[in-house]
């Protein structure tokens, strides 16, 4: 997963902005590296991940930090709680 990344950046080469898209399990092995986190709580955070979740990661040089994880309020501003899913 994290070499995965690091060529998503290199092949990015000087672009502003990257999206990607995956599954909850990938972005929750990058938010355990960024965090250094422990199994259990990795975990505890992938169980509670919503669907269509938007994650943000920031890069500066070679730094890598979290801005926002599983942002879903285009899912709430639908009033339809039946949307929000998480497996």
């Amino acid at each position: 997963t994290w070499q995965a990344l690091a060529q998503v950046r290199a092949d990015a080469g000087n672009a502003r902005h990257i999206w990607v898209f995956t599954s909850g399990g990938t972005i929750t092995a990058i938010v355990q590296q960024l965090l250094a986190l422990d199994p259990q709580q990795a975990f505890a955070i992938n169980w509670n991940l919503v669907n269509t979740g938007v994650t943000k990661l920031l890069f500066s040089g070679e730094r890598l930090s979290l801005s926002y994880l599983n942002s879903h309020g285009h899912l709430e501003q639908q009033h339809q709680a039946e949307l929000i899913t998480y497996r």
